[in-house]
């Protein structure tokens, strides 16, 4: 983890964490302590350290922005859940599975709007269509509540 930092001013020597800087303090953190890094893309080219307690904070800039598509499938995942229509068919698929023309009809919504937020949940891996016969029935995949447990609870408006 260090090694990823400023190389140039934070770095491991003799079991301890060299900070170079205008910096004249040493700070013991002792067995209990907590060493707390934060990155900041504001504080770059600048170092800040800090003690609290028994615990230092470095607050260092890095100038490598992580790239936008660093988590292209969890980014896909929630940008998915950010759409009230996109909600309301979670909801409806979560109660039985149903056809695009049975999810248009009972929201009350256009089959090409529908269709278009389908394929989103789909591609988030929200839903899979397995096919039956000619018809294909959109079902909700235990992703949903694997990494948000409760979902259709909250959803629902029963968060207690």
């Amino acid at each position: 983890m260090i090694t990823a930092l400023q190389r140039d001013r934070i770095f491991w020597n003799n079991n301890k964490i060299v900070v170079t800087k205008p910096f004249d303090q040493e700070i013991d953190i002792g067995n209990f302590g907590v060493l707390l890094l934060i990155p900041s893309l504001f504080t770059w080219p600048h170092l800040f350290v800090s003690q609290s307690q028994n615990n230092a904070i470095i607050n260092y800039g890095f100038d490598k922005v992580i790239s936008q598509t660093a988590f292209p499938s969890l980014e896909r995942f929630f940008k998915a859940l950010g759409d009230p229509l996109r909600l309301r068919i979670l909801r409806v698929l979560n109660e039985q599975p149903q056809t695009t023309q049975t999810l248009a009809s009972s929201l009350g919504c256009a089959e090409s709007t529908v269709s278009r937020d389908l394929q989103l949940l789909r591609e988030s891996g929200m839903i899979v269509p397995p096919r039956q016969g000619k018809f294909v029935f959109y079902q909700v995949m235990d992703k949903l509540t694997a990494l948000i447990p409760r979902f259709f609870d909250y959803l629902d408006g029963n968060d207690d």
